[in-house]
């Protein structure tokens, strides 16, 4: 038997510290934001590399215990959310999965989770159905899964008709339809431990990629279809609708269930939220749909029964008529006229105030808070809106025109109507403006504490300015319907300018993070 050179031993050492450590930097944030039941690694801790064996042996022993203790749910929020998902932690991390001698379904999951966050952090995700090849998949996961055949296995075919029935989803309700997720959790039951081979590997890989763009392409659809339902109710002069299946209350108010749209687009536009986040959008626009159908019902019943009171009418004319020798033409149009329609929705006017149950049906979709880092006091927008509120009545009071507002240490100028904003009485359109200022000016003090090597808050406040960048489309969109042309051109204006900021802040974040 050949025996390690004495060089190759301190290489082999070295090599060992470098992917521990890189899986420490995962592991370590596991272990800060869940309770794992595992103690950090005092070996690990130590910024000092040791060669000696009793220290890698600590270091492999703990390494193994967090492998059992990490379900792939822990590492689904940390990898999403926190910087530490480099593709070389997340190789090491694959790497050592692959290596283990006995896998369970335990390894499964996190491979499958893995290997497809391994290739949207290579190849961006276009969140859109579209064609993905076997071909293009093998290849990025290449540096893990070393060289692949093009040839799929025949027992993976089931796969393959699984991920054509998706390119036949265009809403949620239809996933369920063709029971996507139930049949993908059977092929993986079916094919066993051919699971860990590299052809089932990349066939997995293609499969989930083409549904996660699905579940995001679907979840789109339907939060456009809820808005459009929103503003056809709102029409009919409906004040609420019964949510009970989404979770909320019998009477929800309308503008809640628009606020829960509002968080959803801004979870969606940034991080993948949780499964049941998808679910409740699907059950929410079966509520809206319900809703409308209810309308068309009532209006329906309300026409059949004029039809059947002006037929009763003519009936008895036409038998009058006779008796009297006249010939009567009497007009029974199908046409419905607007008292007749508002006479049918009159049932809406007197219904019980509506409930609004969001913040308690789902706490976790807030704006102003991140749920694992917690946001900076100084970052919250209603308080950031008074300060500025502040200085601009400050500078009112002194005869100044007020032309730039000042958080800490960062500074950003006003147009004219944003200053307007601040000064008349609050409604909808306004506190838009007054939320997008406020999310700018953050994104200006952390991207300047960026610049000056303080790089722990851009990425919280460009969570926010995303989140606010939603809310002022949605607004857009509210003022294109109402076709309140100045209204557009300020918001768009005010947008555009959180915008531009986002971007430029946005680039100088991914460049550190390479």
């Amino acid at each position: 038997m050949t025996s390690a050179s004495p060089q190759s031993e301190p290489r082999t050492a070295t090599s060992e510290w470098r992917t521990a450590r890189r899986l420490y930097a995962i592991y370590s944030n596991v272990i800060a934001h869940f309770d794992v039941g595992v103690p950090p690694c005092p070996d690990l801790e130590c910024p000092i590399d040791r060669p000696d064996f009793g220290s890698r042996g600590r270091i492999r022993n703990w390494l193994n215990l967090m492998d059992n203790h990490c379900p792939v749910t822990f590492l689904r929020q940390v990898l999403q959310r926190d910087p530490i998902g480099t593709e070389a932690n997340m190789r090491a991390l694959i790497l050592r999965h692959l290596d283990r001698p006995h896998k369970t379904e335990f390894d499964r999951d996190k491979l499958d989770f893995l290997l497809v966050q391994y290739f949207a952090h290579c190849v961006p995700d276009d969140l859109s159905p579209g064609e993905l090849t076997i071909a293009e998949v093998g290849r990025v996961l290449e540096p893990v899964l070393g060289h692949w055949s093009p040839v799929t296995p025949y027992w993976l075919k089931p796969l393959e008709d699984l991920a054509e029935d998706v390119a036949k989803c265009h809403c949620m309700a239809d996933l369920d339809e063709f029971k996507i997720l139930e049949r993908g959790r059977d092929v993986k039951t079916v094919v066993g431990n051919r699971f860990f081979e590299p052809p089932a590997l990349i066939a997995f890989t293609r499969y989930n990629i083409i549904l996660r763009r699905a579940f995001f392409y679907t979840m789109r659809a339907d939060l456009e279809m809820i808005r459009v339902n929103l503003v056809r109710l709102q029409k009919h002069g409906v004040k609420s609708i019964d949510g009970t299946r989404a979770g909320l209350s019998e009477r929800e108010a309308l503008s809640s269930v628009q606020r829960i749209c509002q968080e959803w687009r801004s979870i969606f536009r940034t991080d993948y939220s949780a499964g049941h986040v998808f679910r409740s959008i699907k059950e929410l626009r079966a509520c809206t749909d319900g809703a409308l159908a209810e309308i068309k019902r009532k209006h329906e019943e309300e026409q059949a029964k004029e039809g059947r009171r002006k037929a009763k009418e003519s009936a008895e004319q036409d038998s009058e008529a006779v008796s009297l020798g006249i010939q009567l033409e009497v007009d029974l149009s199908d046409n419905v006229t607007d008292e007749e329609l508002n006479r049918a929705l009159s049932v809406f006017e007197h219904e019980a105030d509506p409930e609004n149950t969001v913040e308690r049906a789902y706490p976790e979709l807030t704006v102003d808070a991140d749920p694992i880092a917690g946001t900076p006091a100084r970052y919250k927008i209603p308080d950031v809106i008074g300060r500025i509120h502040a200085q601009i009545v400050k500078a009112q009071e002194g005869a100044a025109k007020p032309l730039s507002v000042r958080l800490d240490n960062s500074a950003i100028r006003l147009a004219s109507w944003e200053v307007k904003a601040f000064s008349v009485e609050e409604d909808d359109p306004v506190t838009a403006i007054r939320r997008s200022v406020a999310a700018r000016l953050i994104l200006q003090e952390a991207f300047d504490d960026f610049q000056d090597g303080f790089t722990a808050d851009l990425r919280v406040a460009l969570t926010i300015a995303h989140a606010e960048a939603g809310r002022m489309q949605e607004r857009i969109a509210e003022a294109r319907d109402a076709r309140d042309l100045d209204l557009i051109v300020f918001l768009a204006a005010t947008g555009q300018r959180m915008l531009e900021l986002m971007h430029e802040a946005q680039f100088a974040w991914n460049e550190e993070m390479r």
